[in-house]
Parts: C-alpha cells; structure tokens; sequence
C-alpha cells in the first residue's frame, strides 16, 4: 500500500512539471524566431578600411522570446562569414573566455530589439584578400540549443585605394610586414618603434580611411602609460568628428584623461556628454530598444 502511494506521488509530480514545462514552452516562441539585421555604414571600402556594422535583433512574432545579450564577437555567439557560392568563411574567430552563463538569458518581448555596433579591423586583408563585390551574413548562436538566427545577406565592395588614401595605403604595406596589422596596436607596449611609426602616419595621413582607429588605439596606448595629454587631442579630435563608432568609446578615457590632467571644465563637459547618453539609452529601452555595450 505504502509503495503504491509512494509511485502515484511521483506520477503526480512528474504530471505537474510536464505540465508546467509544457505551458511553459507555448509562452515563448523558439529563439531561431528571432529576425537578426545586418546593416553597415556604407557600401564601399577602400582596402584594410575598418568596417562599421550595427546587428540589430528583434522579435517581430507575437510571444517572447528567450534570448541573451551576448551579441558580440567576444562571445563568440555572434559570427560573420563571407559567403563565396556554396562555401562561407568566417571572417572573425575569437578565442572566449566569456561567461556564459544562464545570468545572461534576456527576454525579448514582443516588438522589442536589440542593437550591437561593432568595428571590424582585424584580418580584413584575409577576409578581403583581392578588391571585389563580397557577400555577408552573421550568424547568432543561443546559451542552450542547436537553433540560430540568420542575418540578412549584405554586399559591400573592396575597392582599390586612390589618391592621398593610396599614399596610406603604400605606407601600411611599407610598415608591416603583415598590414593589418598596424590596426591592432595592442602589442606597442613590448614594440616601442611602433609608436614613432605609427604617430608618424596619423601625422602624414590624417584624413586617410585607417587614420581614426588608429588615433583611437594610439590614444589608449598613451592613457595607459599616463601620457594623458596626448591621450586627450587625439580622443577629443575624435569626439568632435564623430567617427566611426568611436565618438562614445572616446568618453570614459576623456573623463579620466582630463581628470589626472586636472582640467576641471572639460572633465566635467565629458561628465554630462556620458550622463545625457545614458538617459538616451534609458528612453530607448521604454521604446523596447537595448543597446548592447
């Protein structure tokens, strides 16, 4: 008797969270649902140019969806491929170390979305080795699961450097044994000669295609080694000039820069610029719009 009613307990509890699951399940759609917008900031590109792209994902159906915020490549949840007939490459693979862990799971409702702007900078002469027309498309992956989400398919066109930017160009390959390399100063703290080469180049070339990512790493690199003065004019000059996605990444290393430069006016300025883009981002969430940082 004892062992009957031990086995009808478990049946019922077993019927119960079947049941939750099950109605659980009809509350959400599937996150291969999802509607994922590849758009880039224009068409052409001059040769090892950095590439401006902004991911956008939405839910367009009428249930939420589970999802995650994880929309960058340092996840390696979110990948690009260049698609050559019935072949694709990836154009970024990024070794992660990121958390994936379940806290970062995120319902989107429905009508809501998700923005992520990335700049491409790395291996662009691999994924782009000749000028032509080349075909994109990303790929998001989810936490748990076999199902993903497939961009739209964008062409963008390679183009053979000209004028002043082929003077930049002639400068990059001269410089570098690997070029695009130039673009990734993340090693000029153990390569010193770098630093003359490439201050040399915004010097000669500011105007050329590769000139503000370059300002920006440079910039970093004199933050870090507390040469915050030089660190300063070359983020404001990119603040001012709004370039690329950088205007906002130029922010905390300006508070900072003029802070230790003890320049309390355009501390401050910088202060309310990150304040009022805070607030921009909190109203476009009460519109169902999550920027991803």
């Amino acid at each position: 008797m004892l062992m009957k009613q031990s086995v009808f307990l478990v049946l019922c509890y077993l019927l119960f969270n079947f049941s939750v699951f099950a109605q659980s399940s009809q509350n959400y759609n599937d996150f291969s649902q999802l509607t994922l917008e590849m758009k880039f900031g224009k068409e052409r590109f001059v040769v090892f140019e950095p590439l401006a792209v902004t991911f956008t994902l939405k839910n367009s159906t009428n249930k939420p969806v589970e999802a995650h915020q994880l929309m960058n490549f340092e996840s390696n949840l979110l990948k690009i491929f260049v698609l050559d007939g019935s072949q694709k490459r990836e154009m970024l693979r990024v070794e992660s170390e990121a958390n994936l862990s379940e806290e970062a799971t995120f319902e989107i409702k429905p009508g809501e979305e998700l923005r992520y702007n990335a700049l491409l900078t790395l291996d662009l002469d691999k994924a782009f080795p000749t000028p032509g027309k080349y075909k994109i498309q990303a790929e998001l992956y989810p936490l748990k699961g076999k199902t993903i989400v497939i961009s739209n398919i964008v062409t963008i066109e390679i183009e053979e450097p000209k004028g002043t930017d082929l003077e930049a160009y002639k400068f990059l390959i001269s410089n570098r044994q690997e070029p695009h390399l130039l673009l990734d100063t993340g090693d000029l703290h153990t390569d010193p000669a770098r630093v003359e080469t490439i201050s040399s180049f915004l010097s000669s070339h500011p105007a050329s295609p590769y000139s503000d990512y370059i300002a920006y790493t440079l910039g970093i690199y004199y933050f870090y080694k507390e040469e915050y003065k030089k660190s300063v004019d070359l983020h404001e000059q990119l603040f001012k000039k709004q370039a690329l996605l950088l205007e906002d990444r130029v922010i905390p290393y300006l508070i900072v820069g003029y802070r230790r430069l003890r320049s309390t006016e355009k501390e401050k300025f910088f202060k309310e610029v990150e304040k009022k883009r805070v607030v921009e981002i909190e109203e476009a969430k009460k519109k169902g719009i999550y920027i991803i940082k």
